[in-house]
């Protein structure tokens, strides 16, 4: 079993009234299969996910992308995602 802790942001955050989520995952798994257990244990979070983003060590993943212990995970609604990883263009 994979212990998974993940940051949320923006209207995530609100909903679950927590900046952070934990679920647990039997391997191997893929980050559907993380959804998949975020719906089941946080069903105020399901109809948000289906337009969230999720990053795993500040990198943005796929669906097919593997979950491994030890990874960093965030959740976030596309427009404060692209906002944080836009920067200003130097004139």
């Amino acid at each position: 079993m994979i212990n998974i802790d993940i940051k949320l942001f923006a209207t995530l955050k609100d909903r679950a009234d927590s900046e952070r989520i934990h679920v647990r995952l039997e391997e191997p798994a893929t980050v559907q299969d993380l959804l998949a257990a975020v719906r089941a244990d946080y069903p105020a979070l399901a109809p948000l996910l289906a337009s969230a983003l999720v990053a795993v060590n500040r990198l943005f993943a796929a669906p097919d992308t593997p979950v491994q212990a030890g990874m960093r995970w965030r959740y976030s609604r596309p427009s404060v995602a692209r906002s944080a990883h836009t920067r200003p263009t130097s004139r």
